[in-house]
């Protein structure tokens, strides 16, 4: 199966059906997902998943929780064709030493 995005990319969300405020938001892919798995939201409740109809479908995180059916997550599934890798330099010492941080 092709996919768009690979263990360790970072994505910028693309498309999105109930949560537009996940639209932009950039996330770390880290794994594929697996059928009927149990995500634990940051209030203690969980949420099983059903993937099967929606192909290639990765485990997601962020920088922030992320929100999925009324919860948010720190992890959680998302489909690969919502999202889009995001490519470019490496960062490596030559790079970042040239940053500035701004306060």
């Amino acid at each position: 199966m092709n996919t768009r995005c690979q263990i360790g990319d970072l994505a910028i969300i693309t498309k999105t059906i109930a949560a537009s405020d996940l639209l932009g938001k950039i996330v770390r892919v880290v794994r594929p997902a697996v059928d009927h798995e149990i995500f634990p939201s940051t209030d203690g409740a969980s949420v099983r998943v059903n993937i099967e109809s929606h192909g290639m479908v990765w485990v997601i995180e962020a920088d922030r929780p992320l929100p999925w059916v009324g919860k948010l997550m720190l992890q959680r599934p998302y489909p690969d064709s919502y999202m889009t890798p995001i490519s470019g330099i490496p960062i490596d010492d030559e790079v970042t030493d040239d940053l500035e941080v701004m306060a």
